[in-house]
């Protein structure tokens, strides 16, 4: 529109006819409303455990597509099929880590509901190959906190430092390949 001699950008997303009395405040009310994705992503961090956990708040287009953001950081370690179970151990469906793009969220939200503003942990097993999910209010963020279930020594290497290590002495460490439709998922840690 940017080429239209008569239409004028006035805002992202707004346009309006070039020359046009705009009143004061009129723009701003009728730009989209946006959300960062750095504000979605609250913050991630290895377990004691070697697990990876990621807390999100949660938005509407997370709770309509069922998509979430991985951190760049993290998508080596996360990527392929995960079964997706609760805290309480009840399988949700699977889980697809694919770069940065997470997906397979949709059928939780239809179970265990969530609004805009909510809190969504996600706490991967990478070994075992599942993702345990829960949902709630700013607890979650509380319990990230909580630097007690982190990994305790700064000088002991992390799983993502051990694994730099192994890709530098030309070990490389393939993500897990999806089974042809001929084949049986023989994954022992599926639970659904």
């Amino acid at each position: 529109m940017s080429y239209c001699p008569i239409i004028t950008r006035y805002a992202l997303g707004v346009y309006g006819l070039r020359g046009a009395q705009v009143p004061a405040g009129l723009v701003e009310s009728l730009m989209p409303g946006t959300t960062s994705k750095s504000k979605l992503l609250i913050d991630y961090r290895w377990t004691k455990d070697r697990n990876i956990q990621i807390l999100y708040r949660i938005s509407s287009g997370m709770l309509s597509n069922g998509v979430v953001n991985i951190p760049s950081a993290m998508k080596t370690f996360l990527q392929g099929r995960y079964t997706l179970m609760t805290s309480d151990n009840s399988c949700i469906g699977e889980l697809v880590v694919k770069e940065t793009s997470a997906w397979g969220f949709g059928p939780f939200y239809s179970r265990r509901g969530g609004e805009p503003g909510d809190y969504l942990s996600v706490e991967f097993n990478p070994s075992e190959r599942v993702a345990i999910v829960q949902i709630g209010d700013a607890s979650l963020a509380d319990q990230l906190g909580n630097l007690e279930n982190a990994v305790a020594d700064p000088t002991s290497p992390t799983k993502s430092e051990e694994i730099l290590d192994n890709t530098n002495s030309e070990t490389i460490v393939d993500p897990p390949s999806s089974a042809s439709s001929n084949e049986t998922d023989v994954n022992p840690h599926r639970r659904c």
